[in-house]
């Protein structure tokens, strides 16, 4: 099969991307649980500021 020259390089350019595309995504490898952020629920009473974010930082194991 002869394709045109412009077609030719269009060819190999998106067999290329094609293929560095593909490349890429097996290096970086599976993502596991690990690699996601957790998220965690605080239960902050309505309050004064000063209690709710005392509240917060217990909760949470932070010094504010």
């Amino acid at each position: 099969m002869s394709f045109p020259p412009f077609q030719r390089h269009r060819l190999a350019v998106c067999s290329a991307t094609l293929l560095l595309t593909s490349a890429l995504g097996l290096a970086a490898g599976p993502a596991t649980a690990a690699d996601s952020p957790q998220v965690k629920h605080y239960q902050i009473a309505s309050s004064a500021l000063e209690d709710a974010l005392n509240q917060f930082g217990r909760e949470a194991g932070i010094l504010l």
